[in-house]
C-alpha cells in the first residue's frame, strides 16, 4: 500500500473571505437605519444592493463568498466605502484617507479623478502593506533559527 504524504496547505481564500465579511459589516453598520442582526440581508438588498440577491448578501454576511470582479466596485460604492476597505488593503478609520476620499468623492470631472489616480499610482507609497504569503514567512523564520 502506498501513501501519499503531501503538506499541508493553508486556503487564504477562507482568510480573505474572513476580512471581506468582516468590512463588509463594518459599512453596513455605518448605514442608517440597517439592522445588525436577522433581516440585515433582506434589507441591504431592498435598499442599498438592489441588484444583488438577498441570498448572495447573506453569503457575504457570513463570510462564505465574496463579490465577483465585475462586482466590487458596485458593492463598495452601493455601501458608501471603497474596494481597498473591503478587502482589508486600508483602514476607513485614518483620518487623512478619509479627508482624501472626501476630497476625491467632490471633483466632478472625471479627467480630474485620472490625473489623481495616476499620480497616486506613480508617485506615492501603498498606504498599506499587501497580506503576506504567511506559509512562506513560517518558513523564512524557521530557516534563521540557530
Amino acid at each position: 500500500m502506498e501513501v501519499n504524504m503531501q503538506p499541508m496547505v493553508v486556503d487564504d481564500k477562507d482568510e480573505v473571505r474572513r476580512v471581506f465579511s468582516e468590512r463588509f459589516a463594518r459599512a453596513a453598520d455605518k448605514i442608517d437605519g440597517c439592522p445588525k442582526g436577522h433581516g440585515r440581508a433582506a434589507w441591504l438588498k431592498k435598499n442599498v444592493l438592489k441588484e444583488i440577491s438577498a441570498w448572495m448578501i447573506s453569503r457575504y454576511i457570513a463570510g462564505t463568498d465574496m463579490p465577483s470582479a465585475a462586482r466590487w466596485q458596485y458593492v463598495a460604492e452601493s455601501m458608501g466605502t471603497t474596494t481597498a476597505f473591503l478587502r482589508g488593503e486600508i483602514d476607513e478609520d485614518d483620518p487623512y484617507l478619509t479627508r482624501l476620499l472626501a476630497a476625491y468623492g467632490e471633483l466632478g470631472d472625471p479627467r480630474l479623478r485620472e490625473q489623481l489616480a495616476r499620480y497616486a499610482e506613480e508617485f506615492m507609497v501603498p498606504l498599506a502593506p499587501r497580506p503576506t504569503d504567511r506559509a512562506k514567512d513560517r518558513r523564512e523564520k524557521v530557516a534563521a533559527a540557530p
